[in-house]
C-alpha cells in the first residue's frame, strides 16, 4: 500500500521532490509547494462547510481545468454567501442579489465583518485539526484586514527542498471572498504535479475532490479586472499581476474563451456583480461587456505590464516555454475585438492563409 507522502522522512521527500523536478522539468521548490496546494484542497472538501466554499482564480485554471502552465501558488476561494448571510439575501432581489448599490454597502460591510471572524475561527480551527490528524507539519495563521478586503489564511511549512525562489514562498495562501455565490460551477478530481512521475508510484501523495467555478466565468471577471486597470493605468495588488493578461490569452486560445465570448447572459452577469459590489471610479463593468470592452492598457501602464511579466519569466513561475509579453498582448488584443464584435453583433471576419 503507497505510503503518505507527509509520513515519509524529510530525507526521503527531498529524494522524491527531487525525482519528481527532474521528470516534469520543474524546480524542486515549486513541486513541493504544490503538495501543499493540493493537500489545502484536500482538507477544505473534508471541512463540513467545504460544500459552501468554490475554489477559483489562477490556481483553479491550471489544477482543474489545464488551460494556463504557470505556477499559481495562491488559492483563490469563495463562501457563498447565501449561506454566511441567508438572512441578507432574504432581504434582496427575488433571484438573491442586493435591490440597490446601497443596499450592497450594507451587505458588503456585514459579510466583511462576518467573514474575518469565520476565518479566524471556524476555518482556522478546521485546518489546524487537519493539519495534525494528517500528520502535516504547518504552521496556521490568520491575516484579516477588512480595510483590504484580505481574509486569509497561511499555511506555513519547513520545506525540505535545498532549492529557494524569491517569488515562491513556503506557505500557501487561502484568500477567502464572500460577496458572491461561487456559480456556475462543477466538481473536479485535483492531484499533484509530483504524482504524475511513474517512479513515486510508491507514494500517496495528496489528493481532493472540489467544488470549481466554471471557466468561462473566470474569463469574465478576470477580462474585467484587466478592464478596470486599462481605466485606471494602475492594478491594486502586489507584484505578478500580469498572469492575468497571460491567463486570458490561454483562455482566449482554447474553446474556454470562444465559449466564453459566445455567453452574453455570463457576461452581463459579471457586470452585475462587479457593479454592485466591487465598484470603481470611472469604471463602467455594464459598458465594458456589450461592446466597450479594453484589455490592452497605453502608455506608463503598458510599460508596468510589461516589467512585471517579465519578472514572472524570470522568476520561473511559467512551467512550459513561456510566450513574449508581445506574444500575449497581441493575443488580448484580438480577444478584445472578439469580445466587443460578440456585444454588437459583428461577425468577424473569415481568417485566410
Amino acid at each position: 500500500m503507497p505510503e503518505s507522502y507527509f509520513q515519509l522522512p524529510p530525507d526521503v521527500r527531498r529524494e522524491a521532490l527531487e525525482v519528481a523536478a527532474q521528470h516534469l522539468g520543474r524546480p524542486t521548490v515549486i513541486v513541493e509547494k504544490d503538495i501543499h496546494v493540493v493537500w489545502a484542497l484536500s482538507a477544505l472538501e473534508r471541512a463540513p462547510f467545504g460544500h459552501h466554499v468554490v475554489f477559483k482564480g489562477g490556481t483553479s485554471l491550471s489544477k482543474a481545468y489545464a488551460l494556463i502552465d504557470r505556477f499559481s501558488e495562491d488559492v483563490d476561494l469563495t463562501y457563498d454567501l447565501r449561506a454566511l448571510a441567508p438572512d441578507l439575501v432574504a432581504t434582496g432581489t427575488a433571484d438573491g442579489w442586493p435591490r440597490s448599490r446601497t443596499q450592497a454597502d450594507r451587505w458588503s460591510a456585514a459579510l466583511r465583518e462576518r467573514l474575518g471572524t469565520w476565518v479566524t475561527t471556524a476555518c482556522a480551527e478546521h485546518f489546524g485539526t487537519i493539519a495534525r490528524d494528517d500528520g502535516v507539519p504547518i504552521i496556521t495563521d490568520t491575516v484579516v484586514d477588512a480595510t483590504r478586503h484580505q481574509y486569509d489564511i497561511l499555511l506555513r511549512y519547513e520545506p525540505v527542498s535545498a532549492q529557494r525562489i524569491d517569488y515562491v514562498v513556503p506557505s500557501v495562501k487561502l484568500e477567502f471572498g464572500a460577496r458572491g455565490t461561487g456559480e456556475p460551477n462543477r466538481q473536479f478530481a485535483i492531484t499533484t504535479d509530483a504524482s504524475m512521475t511513474p517512479a513515486l508510484a510508491a507514494i500517496a501523495f495528496p489528493q481532493a475532490n472540489v467544488t470549481t467555478l466554471e471557466a468561462e466565468r473566470t474569463f469574465w471577471e478576470k477580462a474585467t479586472a484587466t478592464h478596470a486597470y486599462c481605466v485606471r493605468a494602475s492594478f491594486r495588488g502586489a507584484h505578478g499581476f500580469a498572469r492575468h493578461w497571460y491567463d486570458l490569452a490561454r483562455m482566449h486560445a482554447s474553446p474556454v474563451g470562444a465559449a466564453a465570448i459566445r455567453d452574453r447572459a455570463l457576461a452581463r452577469a459579471v457586470a452585475r456583480w462587479k457593479g454592485l459590489f466591487f465598484r470603481e471610479r470611472g469604471v463602467d463593468y455594464a459598458s465594458a461587456v456589450e461592446g466597450h470592452l479594453h484589455v490592452v492598457p497605453r502608455g506608463d501602464a503598458l510599460h508596468a505590464l510589461q516589467d512585471d511579466y517579465a519578472h514572472m519569466r524570470e522568476a520561473g513561475l511559467m512551467l512550459a516555454d513561456a510566450p513574449s509579453f508581445d506574444a500575449v498582448l497581441a493575443s488580448c488584443a484580438d480577444l478584445e475585438v472578439a469580445a466587443n464584435d460578440a456585444a454588437s453583433q459583428r461577425p468577424r471576419p473569415e481568417a485566410t492563409g
